[in-house]
């Protein structure tokens, strides 16, 4: 079995920029679904996403901050479609 072919089995992956505009708000939107579904939109078809692990705000100091967006570096699971 080659290293790359995970099969059915789940993975974990990170999008290091994702870009959240301020006009979501955090009160009124949970943040985990508004991640999931910019995740899902980019996530190729031949990938479903399983859940949004985790996410640190801006990257954890790596993106510096743009005017009118949060930018996220997110963790998720995922599996081959």
């Amino acid at each position: 079995m080659l290293a790359a072919d995970t099969g059915d089995m789940p993975i974990e992956e990170t999008i290091w920029d994702i870009v959240v505009p301020n006009d979501v708000d955090a009160q009124q939107h949970d943040l985990t679904t508004v991640l999931a579904d910019l995740i899902t939109k980019r996530l190729p078809a031949s990938k479903k996403l399983l859940a949004v692990v985790g996410w640190s705000a801006n990257g954890g100091c790596l993106f510096q901050s743009r005017p009118g967006v949060r930018r996220y570096a997110v963790s998720y699971r995922a599996q081959s479609a």
